[in-house]
């Protein structure tokens, strides 16, 4: 919650548990391996988490994670809030954007605000794109929203290129 607003606090924005439930949740369950936790002091502080297979991961997240969330969670007519906007994310279901064949891996990072500005996030994105090598994953691919003008330098910091610009994000993509 704390980064969930293009990276500042979404905090009393959305139900507290939709951005877990689509961001996060789903991507320990299916490949644990490539999900870790980044701890100062005892107290979590970032993660990072991702899939290798961005199309297996659709497949499986149909099949297995949304059907309960979305009865948990039922379409209400209006899109207009941005917890009904998750809600509908919910009932579409994840599905791979198109053109990233040479990136099929993707990724979520977040670092609290104690977690940041220290190389932390370089070292967790080297260590989930050196699993994915091990893997023997061409490539990894995330989305960011435009407005989180940190996070887009930090990508390109780290290797990651400009895939696709679009009205309100930008897909990045790294080979491996």
């Amino acid at each position: 919650m704390k980064t969930g607003d293009a990276g500042q606090d979404a905090t009393g924005l959305i139900d507290e548990k939709l951005l877990g439930h689509y961001y996060a949740a789903p991507y320990v369950h299916f490949e644990p391996d490539l999900c870790w936790l980044l701890v100062k002091q005892a107290i979590p502080v970032g993660y990072i988490l991702g899939t290798s297979d961005s199309g297996a991961f659709a497949a499986w997240a149909d099949k297995k994670w949304w059907g309960s969330l979305r009865q948990l969670y039922p379409l209400k007519g209006e899109n207009g809030s941005w917890t009904q906007q998750m809600i509908s994310l919910l009932h579409e279901g994840y599905r791979p954007p198109s053109g990233i064949k040479a990136y099929p891996a993707h990724l979520h990072i977040d670092l609290l605000p104690e977690g940041q500005k220290q190389g932390w996030g370089k070292v967790l994105i080297s260590l989930l794109c050196q699993e994915l090598k091990k893997m023997s994953v061409a490539g990894v691919h995330l989305e960011v929203s435009k407005g989180n003008t940190n996070a887009i330098g930090f990508y390109k910091s780290t290797g990651f290129s400009v895939l696709k610009s679009g009205s309100s994000f930008i897909r990045f993509g790294k080979s491996l």
